[in-house]
C-alpha cells in the first residue's frame, strides 16, 4: 500500500510538472486564476462555460482549485498558481467575503500582485454583498457597474452580454497591457525631449 501511494505521489508530481511546462511554453496565453467560495460552485461552472470559447481558441488558460489532484498539498499549489496568474478573477459573494481563506489568503495575495503591477485583479460580483466596503471597492467590477449576476433578468446577459456583461474577451489582453506598460512609459519620458528638440529647430508640435 505504501509503495502504491508513493507511486501515486510521483505520478501526481509528474503531471503537475508537465502541466506547468505546457503553460510556460506559450507565453502569449493569458493565465487566469479563479478564486471563489465552494458555495458558489454553480456560478463557477457557469463561468467555465462562458470561458470555453476563449480556451478553445488558445487565448486563456483557466485554473481553479478543482484541478488539484488527490494527495496533493493544497496550500502550496494554490499559492503557486496565484503567483503565476496574469489575471485573477474573484467571484464575490457574501460567502466569499465571509471565507477566511478566500478573503485573507487568496484575495490579499491577489491584491498584492495587482498593486505591484504583476497581475490584474477583476472582481466579478455574483450576488449582493458589501464588497465596496472592502479593499475591492476601488476596483471596477463586473458585470456592468458591479451589478450582481443574480440580479440580471437573463443570466446570459451577464455572462455573454458583451460590454454589458463579463469582459471575457478583454481578459486575454489584460496581461498584454501589463507587458506594454513599460514601453508606453518610456515613450512618455521621451516626449518632453522631443518637444525640446523641436523648439530649437523652430518646429512646434500640435
Amino acid at each position: 500500500m505504501k509503495l502504491g501511494l508513493e507511486a501515486g505521489g510521483r505520478t501526481n508530481a509528474a503531471t503537475r510538472e508537465a502541466s506547468c511546462l505546457l503553460r510556460s511554453e506559450d507565453s502569449s496565453m493569458t493565465r487566469l486564476f479563479v478564486s471563489y467560495s465552494h458555495v458558489d460552485e454553480a456560478y463557477r461552472k457557469r463561468l467555465g462555460t462562458a470561458l470555453a470559447l476563449l480556451k478553445r481558441q488558445g487565448l486563456i488558460d483557466v485554473w481553479t482549485d478543482r484541478e488539484i489532484l488527490p494527495g496533493e498539498e493544497i496550500d502550496p499549489r494554490i499559492a503557486a498558481e496565484l503567483d503565476r496568474a496574469d489575471v485573477i478573477l474573484l467571484l464575490v459573494s457574501p460567502e466569499f467575503l465571509a471565507s477566511d481563506y478566500c478573503y485573507e489568503k487568496e484575495m490579499a495575495r491577489a491584491l498584492e500582485r495587482h498593486r505591484a503591477g504583476k497581475a490584474v485583479v477583476i472582481p466579478l460580483i455574483l450576488r449582493p454583498c458589501s464588497w465596496k466596503r472592502t479593499s475591492l471597492g476601488g476596483l471596477l467590477a463586473i458585470p456592468r457597474d458591479g451589478t450582481p449576476v443574480s440580479k440580471f433578468a437573463d443570466p446570459d446577459d451577464a455572462w455573454h452580454g458583451g460590454s454589458r456583461g463579463l469582459p471575457l474577451a478583454p481578459a486575454a489582453p489584460a496581461s498584454l497591457a501589463l507587458r506594454t506598460q513599460a514601453p508606453r512609459q518610456d515613450a512618455l519620458r521621451r516626449r518632453p525631449a522631443a518637444r525640446r528638440a523641436a523648439s530649437t529647430t523652430g518646429w512646434r508640435s500640435s
